[in-house]
């Protein structure tokens, strides 16, 4: 199991896999599944990847890809890889705090 990046000049992508990387880049390279945003950089011509760590037990997999995430700039990833419950339940808080109209509006609209 892998922590990747793949990178071009301006920006990166964060990523981990229990697959081998040919299999996993084969994914990212395909236009009509890959959904996840590395497709920002794959499709452009000039990139590349490199494996920041390698055989990390499965248990352990998405905690060093936050860790790789967290220090890496430029990224490209709209998800963190593992929150914790206080990211959790901030980002629940400011949703509230940010759509305090729309849910008032909905909840009047469907009593």
């Amino acid at each position: 199991m892998s922590v990747y990046k793949i990178y071009n000049a301006y920006k990166c992508y964060i990523g981990s896999t229990e697959q081998t990387m040919e299999e996993r880049l084969k994914t990212h390279k395909d236009k009509d599944y890959n959904k996840c945003t590395s497709k920002l950089i794959v499709c452009e011509p000039d990139w590349d990847w490199v494996v920041l760590e390698n055989n990390i037990p499965l248990d352990q997999l998405v905690f060093r890809e936050r860790y790789w995430y967290d220090i890496t700039e430029n990224k490209v990833n709209k998800m963190r890889p593992v929150i914790s419950r206080e990211e959790r339940l901030e980002r629940q808080r400011q949703y509230r705090e940010n759509n305090k109209e729309a849910r008032t509006e909905y909840y009047q609209n469907n009593k």
